[in-house]
């Protein structure tokens, strides 16, 4: 894991990311995934096998979704491949940020995922996060050069042992990390440059940060309530599943129980960590038949 001596919990929150002028657009970043989980790397197991844990990547996408930018993970297709979860952990989590979020790029095993995620800057004039010079690329392909100097770097340092931090509206896995001081031309585009039309065309609106915002919470909090269970540990009151008597596995668990604890918090669940839940469309016809039955049972007592 890349620490620093400068960099520790006090700089959380005080990054000298510059600010917008009139007519500026915020940039589309991509993520070149498998560097920032390298950057995030942890010891597993005996503490000399190294494990890439998948999870590491939504608090950088949050991070930068909720500043509203435009965020594409990039990633070769095998490390989100369910016989590779002992090599690349929680990958089950990136698997749903794919399917219910979406902007996630799967490269072909054989392909260059940093080239990749080098060409999809260019062409929509964003920025890559990585750590990665990309000294080969700039030298094959000279065009990439001004993409690569627009390189976005985060350092990850030792928090304070929590694995599940939250600081300033700002959420992180493993170990905090902060973005390091940024050019101007890294994050925003200027009325009246190159690809200015472009970028446009990647805004994010407020409700879509809304939304991807949420899922990623969503799945940080199922991620945070099996470590605890399996742990032996009980959740914080604050937790989102704290009242839960059965844990969601996937975001359409999550639905489909959401349906039944909002209209009738009293009802059993099955035990926990069970299986299997009911579609939300049996979801939703037994609430509207509790309904139903409810504004009847009223309709008989007032008579």
């Amino acid at each position: 894991m890349s620490t620093s001596s400068r960099i520790g919990v006090s700089d959380l929150g005080r990054e000298r990311i510059p600010l917008p002028a009139e007519g500026d657009l915020k940039r589309p970043i991509i993520v070149d995934a498998l560097n920032v989980m390298y950057e995030g790397m942890y010891s597993g197991g005996d503490g000399h096998e190294k494990t890439l844990d998948c999870l590491t990547i939504l608090p950088v996408m949050r991070y930068f979704v909720r500043r509203g930018h435009t965020v594409r993970i990039v990633i070769p297709s095998f490390c989100l491949d369910d016989h590779n979860s002992g090599r690349f952990s929680n990958n089950r989590f990136l698997r749903e940020l794919e399917k219910h979020v979406g902007y996630v790029t799967r490269v072909m095993n054989k392909s260059n995922d940093d080239l990749i995620a080098l060409v999809i800057a260019r062409d929509t004039f964003g920025s890559v996060v990585s750590k990665d010079k990309f000294r080969d690329h700039r030298y094959l392909f000279p065009l990439l050069s001004e993409v690569s100097a627009r390189n976005i770097f985060i350092t990850y340092f030792a928090g304070d042992g929590s694995k599940y931090l939250e600081y300033d509206g700002d959420k992180f896995y493993l170990s905090p990390f902060v973005v390091q001081i940024l050019r101007k031309d890294q994050l925003y585009c200027s009325l009246g440059t190159t690809g200015y039309a472009a970028v446009k065309s990647e805004q994010l609106r407020d409700e879509e940060v809304e939304r991807i915002v949420q899922k990623i919470d969503v799945l940080l909090a199922i991620a945070e309530a099996y470590d605890v269970i399996y742990s032996g540990g009980i959740l914080r009151k604050e937790h989102m599943f704290a009242k839960w008597n059965r844990l969601p596995r996937t975001i359409d668990d999550y639905d489909r129980l959401s349906i039944e604890m909002t209209y009738s918090p009293m009802v059993q669940l099955p035990d926990l960590l069970g299986g299997p839940f009911m579609s939300n469309e049996e979801a939703r016809r037994i609430v509207e038949e509790r309904k139903k039955a409810a504004s009847q049972s009223r309709s008989t007592g007032n008579d």
